[in-house]
């Protein structure tokens, strides 16, 4: 016969789980960032949500969504191909195609 050590395990649950869960650190992600709400002239009204580890935007307005990207000039300035939006506090403007579409905006509380 071998004389090999036997290791006892105290707490070989609570091992397993900890080993199994090591790798699915991914799964649990923060919750999305929740969209801020605007509302502009004439009544018209937009909302985005910032997403800092993307360096980007989400803005849904007038039924569409786009991705925006971060200005690395500006600190609240995002755009794509089409759209711009520009912030500054608690207001904010659209442009749509380098023309003012959204103006005078204001977070809706």
């Amino acid at each position: 016969m071998l004389n090999t050590p036997r290791i006892r395990l105290r707490y070989p649950l609570a091992l397993t789980i900890a080993v199994s869960l090591g790798g699915c650190a991914s799964l649990f992600e923060a919750p999305p960032p929740k969209p801020v709400r605007y509302v502009c002239d004439e009544g018209r009204q937009f909302s985005i949500a910032f997403l800092p580890d993307a360096g980007g935007a989400n803005i849904e307005i007038n039924r569409m969504r786009f991705h925006l990207r971060r200005e690395a000039s500006a600190e609240r300035r995002y755009a794509c191909d089409v759209l711009t939006f520009t912030g500054t506090g608690e207001t904010a403007e659209v442009a749509i195609q380098d023309a003012p579409a959204y103006r005078n905006c204001r977070a809706a509380r």
